[in-house]
């Protein structure tokens, strides 16, 4: 399980970047929670069962296999959007408090640069 875990790990670390910097997914009303979930995915602290929801999220969004092909005009994204709502909103309190504890990491760590 571990080494299927790592596999998919991989495919979206590989494909992440080259996914979202098209200027149609950057628009994407979602595209802020997958930021989201992708800086999740590559925090330790982050417990795996956490991490297995949203591999499954992220991988299906980078995947070219869809439902709706998202070269397809307004509703390519459609099925996306529901694969990434669905888990946003099951991680509604996971994802609020790793942006709490995303931005006290950030300022504690501006705090250190400060007094260096």
């Amino acid at each position: 399980m571990k080494n299927n875990k790592n596999n998919n790990q991989e495919y979206i670390n590989e494909n992440f970047d080259k996914k979202t910097n098209d200027k149609k997914v950057r628009g994407l009303w979602f595209f802020a929670d997958l930021k989201k979930m992708y800086r999740m995915l590559k925090d330790k602290n982050v417990p795996w069962y956490l991490k297995a929801s949203i591999i499954t999220a992220l991988a299906y969004f980078i995947s070219p296999v869809d439902a709706i092909p998202d070269i397809a005009p307004i509703v390519g994204y459609l099925d996306d959007a529901g694969v990434i709502a669905s888990v946003v909103a099951i991680l509604k309190s996971e994802l609020d408090n790793y942006d709490d504890y995303d931005n006290n990491e950030k300022n504690e760590k501006n705090e250190n640069n400060d007094n260096v």
